[in-house]
C-alpha cells in the first residue's frame, strides 16, 4: 500500500493553494509463498484524521468500524474503514491486486493533516485476512497385497470368489455360476445375461488355460485337477 512511484518519497503539497486536495493511494497484495490467495475475508484500512477515502477509482467501502476491534488498543486519531469484500473477490479485481494494484483517492483536509504546521508525516495502516490455497503433487508408491496367494495357502478355492470395494479380485466359481460383488462380499450365483460377470469362465487342460472367457482385465488361472478360475490383472 502506498503512493504511485512518480510521487513516492516526495513531499506532497496539499491544500487549495497547491491545487491538490486529493491524493491517490495504491493498494496491492504481494504473495511471497507457494500457493495462491483464494479469497479475501476482510480488508480494513485505518486513515489518520484529515484523510477520507472517496468513492472514486476502485475503492469500495462497506462501512466504518471501531479501530480497536481490528488493530487493538492504542490506535487513536484514526478512522477505520472496511472494504467491500464481494467487490474485492471479483476475479478481475483479485488479479489486479496480485499483479499490479487498485487505486483509491483520498480527500485531504489541510488544516487537520498539517496540524498548524507546514509539514506532517502520516501513516496509513491496513489489516488483511484471507483464505490461502496450497496444492502439491505427491508420488505414492504402493504394493498390492497378493490376496490370491494368501487364500490359496489357506485351502481350496473351488467354488469361491473374492471382492474388494466392489472390484472382483478372483472367481473360482463352479461351472454355470458367476461371481457377484457386494462391496467386500462375494457370492457365486447362477449365471444370467443381465449380470455384470455373465459368461465369465475358463477351461484348463494339463494345468494350462485352453479356453479363456474371463473378459477384459482378468486372466485365467489353473488350480489342481485342471480347475480354472479368473484372476484380476495386476
Amino acid at each position: 500500500m502506498g503512493l504511485p512511484s512518480a510521487i513516492r518519497q516526495q513531499v506532497i503539497p496539499v491544500g487549495e493553494d497547491s491545487g491538490m486536495t486529493e491524493v491517490p493511494l495504491l493498494i496491492s497484495i504481494s504473495n511471497k509463498y507457494e500457493g495462491r490467495m483464494s479469497k479475501i475475508n476482510n480488508l480494513f484500512v485505518a486513515f489518520p484524521q484529515g484523510m477520507t477515502p472517496l468513492e472514486k477509482g476502485l475503492c469500495h467501502f462497506e462501512n466504518t468500524v471501531q479501530c480497536n476491534s481490528v488493530f487493538g488498543k492504542g490506535l487513536s486519531g484514526y478512522t477505520c474503514y472496511q472494504f467491500d469484500t464481494d467487490f474485492l473477490n471479483q476475479k478481475h479485481i483479485m488479479e489486479m491486486l496480485m499483479k499490479s494494484s487498485i487505486m483509491c483517492v483520498l480527500d485531504i483536509d489541510e488544516d487537520t493533516v498539517l496540524e498548524s504546521g507546514s509539514k506532517a508525516v502520516k501513516n496509513i495502516k491496513a489489516y488483511l485476512n484471507y483464505s490461502y490455497e496450497v496444492t502439491s503433487k505427491v508420488s505414492i508408491e504402493y504394493t498390492i497385497w497378493d490376496q490370491i496367494s494368501a487364500d490359496k495357502s489357506e485351502g481350496n478355492l473351488k467354488g469361491k470368489c473374492r471382492c474388494n470395494n466392489d472390484q472382483l479380485l478372483y472367481s473360482f466359481c463352479n461351472e454355470g455360476k458367476i461371481p457377484s460383488c457386494d462391496i467386500d462380499s462375494c457370492s457365486c450365483v447362477e449365471d444370467e445375461e443381465d449380470l455384470e460377470f455373465s459368461g465369465m469362465s475358463c477351461v484348463c487342460e494339463d494345468n494350462k488355460p485352453s479356453d479363456n472367457n474371463c473378459g477384459s482385465g482378468y486372466t485365467p488361472d489353473c488350480l489342481e485337477e485342471d480347475f480354472c478360475g479368473c484372476v484380476v490383472d495386476t
